[in-house]
């Protein structure tokens, strides 16, 4: 109700004030103003420190990623992590007789990215947790927290020789979920095609 009453107010003076041709844009412009700016997501880490710089940075080489006219494919690639395909029902072709199921694809609930920043590549990755982000998912905060992560935090992989199995790590100390370790495999491989030079903030350390 306080919200609706302050929107009220600025209609009133906008009218009361200006002409009527420069309503529409005086209202929307006065709205905007007044409304409260809510922070964009951030990783969720305490160990880490994310100044305005490093902020601006991300934002730079997010926007550049999203406007088609300025997109750089040799600064950013990305992947999306999705879950588990949902089942839409299937197709019979009755010549053949075979069964066609069809699938619709699971919702996105991560991202890893892999780009170029001041002559080193670095990787970075994100995952959706509802109970902490206070804007609603979309790709672009995704790979924007993604981003962050890569500027100020690195990724360690544990492994030991008699075991296949790898703990994934961030140099700050948090154990990187496993829906995200398991995508970085292929993920990995990709990057250093694309780019052609080791991940500078990728370590590999081999216990006993």
């Amino acid at each position: 109700m306080e919200k609706k009453r302050k929107f009220q107010e600025i209609v009133t003076e906008v009218q009361k004030t200006l002409p009527k041709e420069s309503w529409a844009l005086a209202i929307k412009t006065r709205i905007k103003t007044a409304m409260p700016k809510i922070p964009k997501p951030e990783p969720d880490n305490k160990n880490v420190d994310i100044d305005d710089f490093t902020r601006a940075t991300a934002d730079k080489i997010c926007n550049i990623h999203f406007d088609n006219d300025k997109k750089d494919p040799k600064v950013l690639i990305t992947q999306f992590l999705r879950g588990e395909p949902k089942p839409l029902g299937a197709t019979v072709c009755f010549k053949s007789k075979e069964v066609v199921e069809r699938f619709e694809k699971g919702n996105i609930f991560g991202a890893l990215v892999a780009f170029k920043h001041e002559g080193e590549v670095l990787l970075g990755w994100s995952m959706y947790n509802k109970n902490h982000e206070v804007l609603p998912f979309s790709k672009k905060n995704a790979i924007r927290v993604a981003i962050l992560r890569g500027l100020v935090d690195g990724v360690i992989v544990n492994s030991t020789p008699v075991s296949p199995s790898k703990k994934w790590n961030t140099d700050s100390g948090i154990e990187i979920p496993t829906k995200i370790s398991a995508g970085f495999s292929m993920f990995l491989e990709r990057v250093r095609r694309y780019f052609n030079k080791p991940i500078d903030n990728l370590d590999h350390v081999i216990g006993e």
